[in-house]
């Protein structure tokens, strides 16, 4: 496999930010090279067209994501609330990493491709089966179920997640602190009493 190229890396970085902010269909193979400073040729010997970039988008950050997730499985057994404060680190991490990566997923999973949201259930099934299968249970209050307790922590992650995303906010290390603060809230109506307070 070839070594990507700066060119490769900025042609990259301006297709996520282009999709990210005007969409799929709003954003043109032109204004992907103009921002990008590379030739038609260039695209071309990388790309069939705008959906196979727009797709290749997609899965690399499908599987980047699903690489680190995997990655925090592999420590420590935890229970949701840690695994949930380690997921929401990666996501603050990648972020840094490439700008409008989680822009870029919400916009993709709103868009009507049948490729993205094959993509997405397969993704998001994953993730559900590691969090059940490898998760410590055994700190939920009785009469919580895992499903329950997988759902109230996915609704406020996403939330928050969503309105950063809305807001064109930075996510950093403040916004990790008030992402915990909120988790912590419902911590204590799902987990027995422990050190999470």
């Amino acid at each position: 496999m070839e070594k990507p190229t700066k060119k490769y890396a900025m042609l990259i970085a301006a297709a996520y930010r282009l999709f990210a902010v005007h969409g799929y269909e709003k954003t043109t193979v032109d204004e992907i090279l103009k921002e990008s400073g590379i030739s038609k040729g260039l695209f071309y010997h990388h790309f069939a067209n705008k959906k196979e970039l727009f797709l290749f988008l997609y899965l690399q950050a499908a599987k980047e994501i699903s690489e680190k997730t995997l990655a925090i499985f592999q420590g420590e057994r935890m229970d949701l609330l840690i695994f949930a404060k380690e997921y929401m680190k990666m996501q603050f991490s990648l972020s840094q990493e490439t700008p409008y990566l989680f822009l870029f997923l919400k916009r993709a999973e709103g868009e009507n491709i049948l490729e993205i949201q094959d993509m997405m259930q397969h993704v998001l099934l994953h993730r559900h089966r590691w969090m059940m299968e490898q998760l410590d249970w055994n700190t939920l209050q009785e009469g919580v179920t895992k499903e329950q307790a997988i759902s109230l922590v996915t609704w406020l992650a996403e939330g928050f997640t969503n309105e950063i995303l809305e807001k064109e906010e930075c996510f950093g290390e403040q916004t990790y602190q008030a992402f915990c603060v909120y988790l912590e809230l419902i911590a204590k109506s799902i987990f027995v009493k422990k050190e999470h307070e």
